[in-house]
């Protein structure tokens, strides 16, 4: 239960960010440039940098430390 709560407001807290890295998927065509490519992880880790940060700063459950937390963040990438 308590688990739920946590990833219920991460949720909420997170969605601009979870949107700002979304937006930057169409971005990845097949006719991107390596310069391209490389613009576009910078902009990803400007903004999953934070997220993880975020997420480091919470006390969250043992179940949800490394590798599972990585599981979890990415659990909450499927907006509703």
């Amino acid at each position: 239960m308590l688990r739920l709560m946590i990833m219920k407001l991460l949720q909420r807290e997170t969605l601009d960010l979870h949107r700002e890295v979304e937006a930057l998927m169409p971005v990845m065509s097949e006719t991107l440039t390596r310069r391209g490519y490389l613009e576009v992880l910078r902009r990803l880790q400007a903004v999953v940098a934070p997220l993880e940060a975020q997420l480091d700063a919470l006390p969250l459950p043992d179940e949800l430390a490394w590798p599972e937390r990585r599981k979890a963040i990415c659990s909450l990438w499927t907006l509703p």
